[in-house]
């Protein structure tokens, strides 16, 4: 387990942190930022004073498409040598894909999978808003493709800086903290539950474990400033069990489903969870606790909002199957990780016809 990253914590300090690192390293930075900040006065005027350009506002889930558009854009423009991305998980991944990509000089689809990269990246810089995702310090860039959703993980993706400030928390809707906070917390129930996890990644994820229990046992509340600081110590101590864990059989089917639904990364590991009792226990039961407590249903997004086709199931399997090193994580033995999985998703599939 190594981390690349520099990081900097600091209650309000983004500012003075953004300053620094700009005028050091980044001052040519393509900005990649969250659609939901544009109206945020603290973070535009920031980028104002600095002379940033923003290249792309994130509203969804991160695409190869994407990635391979801004990059085109990259070449074309010798002014940008660097990338900072300002948001959530999917502004923070998109940020790393078009650093590592551009520096490749591939497409972001044939960079999609386990160590395929070989130059390093672009100067990158993240800073997380919404806590939970682990993208600020984690390996992994993870992206929608026209074939399957899956992430480019490789050292190489691995973000160089990072201003951690909580008090950018303040302002997250539970709809949207709670499910990242899962997220982070099945993060780490994977790796110690994991086969391939290193025995740092495992002692990193059982302390980041340990503190949940204070978190699941209380509403959401990121505008407090000592849990926005403990979602965000958990979020990026999660990330960082990540560089020598494996995640697992929840991020093996949720992959399968926000392809096939269309719905967010954390929505869909939330929803995973629904038919995994036996992979992960109590642990299942605690996640479906907390957003009882918070009144949020996760199954919503797939029933409501009518996402199901014909075609839907088989998506699922297809999307979920190829995922086949997260399910021989968390299987008892490597023979029984794909029969297994093929019946976990089966599962997950009636369920689905079910709650229609």
């Amino acid at each position: 387990m190594q981390s690349r990253t520099d990081i900097t914590i600091k209650w309000q300090g983004l500012e003075d942190s953004f300053d620094r690192l700009q005028r050091s390293k980044y001052g040519h930075a393509y900005v990649v930022l969250d659609s939901s900040l544009v109206e945020n006065d603290r973070v535009t005027s920031m980028l104002e004073r600095c002379g940033c350009q923003i290249g792309i506002l994130v509203d969804h889930e991160p695409t190869t498409g994407q990635v391979n558009t801004a990059c085109d854009t990259i070449r074309t423009t010798a002014s940008f040598t660097s990338v900072v991305g300002i948001g959530g998980g999917s502004a923070m991944d998109l940020a790393k894909a078009i650093a590592v990509t551009a520096a490749n000089g591939g497409r972001a689809e044939k960079l999609q999978g386990w160590d395929l990269p070989t130059v390093e990246s672009l100067p990158t810089l993240v800073v997380p808003t919404i806590p939970g995702t682990g993208a600020e310090i984690s390996r992994t860039a993870v992206l929608k493709g026209p074939e399957r959703k899956l992430g480019i993980n490789s050292d190489f993706t691995i973000p160089d800086d990072c201003i951690v400030d909580a008090s950018l928390f303040t302002s997250v809707r539970k709809e949207h903290g709670v499910p990242t906070l899962m997220d982070c917390y099945i993060h780490c129930v994977e790796v110690v539950r994991g086969r391939y996890s290193d025995s740092y990644a495992v002692w990193v994820a059982e302390d980041i474990i340990n503190r949940f229990e204070d978190i699941l046992k209380t509403p959401y509340d990121a505008a407090d400033r000592k849990r926005a600081e403990l979602y965000a110590y958990c979020s990026y101590l999660g990330g960082l069990g990540l560089l020598g864990g494996v995640v697992g059989a929840c991020h093996g089917l949720s992959y399968g489903l926000s392809h096939a639904l269309n719905i967010s990364h954390s929505y869909a590991n939330v929803v995973a969870m629904d038919v995994l009792d036996d992979y992960y226990g109590d642990e299942v039961s605690k996640v479906r606790t907390y957003c009882a407590i918070n009144d949020l249903d996760c199954w919503a997004r797939v029933t409501n909002d009518n996402r199901v086709t014909p075609d839907t199931f088989n998506k699922v399997m297809e999307g979920s199957l190829f995922m086949e090193k997260l399910w021989a994580n968390a299987a008892r033995t490597e023979d029984e990780a794909l029969p297994r999985a093929r019946e976990t998703i089966l599962r997950m599939n009636r369920l689905i016809e079910a709650r229609l």
